[in-house]
């Protein structure tokens, strides 16, 4: 009975013990309870699954069950962390901040450093994002008269110049690239497009040689492409 008894008090140590370091980390008291909340919830999917599919409670099941467990606590803390950083420190309400939240979750983002990747299709999207993000990453794909062509996509040119001035005025730290294929865009393509970011105001850019069949990564890229980049404060030429 004694050993039960200290076992039970053991167990009740770990749960006080682990709340207490979940209210210290995330700087709210109610906050872990949604987290705490959020694994019974799991188990309503685990449940439905099995009962759809037939297959009982069994070793490989409980394994499943065990990774949706700390799958589902690391989204939840990851998810208040987000909305709680969102609201005290940008000002947004509780809607606007957990949809920010599930889109950088979703997105892959990690905690504490926050960098993004980019195309710039979605300037809505970015806009909400910019102020919880530490650095962007902004592919250019090519100058604007020439960008639907490139990606394929109508419109795409005109999103992703909003995207740029998005990044450039926020204030984040950032980094336009651009991947340079002359079957694509041709030099003088490639210069207008060196021109019109400096004029967009952007001062960090980075030039990949395409690698492509027919295109030698040892041609390199033209002198030119060294004289374009003094306009920029930071400025790389990748090569494949």
């Amino acid at each position: 009975m004694r050993e039960a008894d200290s076992d039970c008090l053991r167990r009740a140590r770990v749960f006080c013990d682990s709340r207490a370091t979940t209210v210290h980390h995330i700087g709210e008291f109610i906050a872990p309870l949604a987290i705490m909340i959020s694994l019974p919830l799991s188990l309503v999917g685990v449940i439905g699954v099995l009962f759809f599919t037939g297959d009982t409670l069994n070793i490989m099941s409980l394994i499943g069950l065990i990774m949706l467990m700390g799958i589902a606590t690391k989204n939840s803390i990851l998810l208040i962390a987000y909305v709680i950083l969102a609201r005290r420190d940008h000002g947004l309400d509780r809607w606007n901040a957990l949809q920010i939240a599930n889109d950088l979750i979703g997105e892959g983002v990690p905690m504490v450093e926050v960098p993004q990747n980019t195309g710039g299709m979605y300037p809505e999207r970015l806009a909400a994002v910019l102020p919880l993000l530490d650095w962007v990453g902004l592919d250019v794909k090519g100058p604007l008269h020439a960008y639907d062509g490139i990606t394929g996509v109508p419109g795409s040119g005109k999103r992703a110049w909003e995207s740029l001035q998005l990044v450039v005025q926020s204030g984040v730290p950032y980094e336009c690239r651009t991947t340079w294929n002359p079957a694509l865009f041709d030099l003088d393509a490639l210069q207008d497009l060196g021109e019109t970011l400096v004029d967009s105001g952007v001062t960090h850019w980075a030039l990949q040689q395409c690698r492509a069949p027919g295109l030698a990564a040892s041609e390199g890229l033209p002198p030119v492409v060294e004289t374009l980049g003094e306009r920029f404060a930071s400025f790389s030429v990748r090569r494949g």
